[in-house]
């Protein structure tokens, strides 16, 4: 990793705690770049401040690498900001999805009676699928909200399992219907629903374990 430059180029202390903690850090390319540059223009500025009156820069470095502290914890502390981050995404994007993809279903299903039929229709051919939305859909919600910092603190760390919840309970719902359209056989709207339902499918799975990914190295 090529170290950040504020002025000057990062003494040796500090390139060696931000390569430290890059080796820490699970994430993609752009993702851990911007942490690292962010902790990075932390430490250079930390590193001014100390030799503003002409004192060594070496100490000055090894004073700002200790006020950082150990780069194992700083990494669990970015990890958690991270996935709460993510979670809220997630939470947001199944919110968003779900009366798309329910819509898609229940058009499939239409029934003399209207939407409430249709529902109807829908539910008894999947029943299982009420347990699934029951879970994900209070779980999506507060993955969204947990990362909200007006709730951060009442809420805490719940943001994270909450989004993995969440995402297993979705996954578990297109699975369910993907596997009852198969079984009834493929045409027309049920088709266009079942293409719907694979695209939420594969795009939560892949989230989902990006999440869970940090939100390991996080512990």
């Amino acid at each position: 990793m090529e170290p950040r430059q504020l002025g000057a180029p990062l003494p040796e202390p500090a390139r060696a705690y931000l390569a430290a903690l890059e080796r820490l850090l699970p994430l993609g390319h752009t993702a851990r770049a911007g942490l690292l540059d962010e902790i990075a223009d932390g430490l250079a500025c930390a590193i001014e401040t100390r030799t503003a009156g002409g004192g060594p820069v070496d100490e000055a470095a090894q004073a700002a690498v200790a006020e950082f502290g150990d780069p194992r914890q700083l990494a669990a502390g970015l990890l958690r900001q991270v996935a709460a981050m993510r979670a809220r995404r997630i939470g947001a994007g199944l919110v968003i999805t779900g009366p798309l993809v329910g819509a898609a279903w229940v058009t499939a299903y239409a029934a003399p009676g209207g939407i409430p039929a249709s529902v109807s229709a829908l539910v008894s051919a999947v029943p299982l699928l009420i347990v699934a939305l029951g879970v994900a859909v209070p779980c999506a919600l507060l993955a969204y909200a947990a990362g909200d910092r007006r709730f951060a603190a009442l809420l805490g760390r719940a943001g994270a399992p909450a989004g993995l919840v969440a995402t297993v309970a979705c996954c578990c719902a297109d699975l369910l219907l993907l596997t009852h359209a198969t079984a009834v056989g493929q045409g027309g709207l049920v088709l266009v629903a079942a293409c719907v339902s694979a695209v939420r499918l594969a795009l939560t799975a892949t989230l989902g374990l990006r999440l869970a990914r940090v939100s390991g190295s996080a512990r």
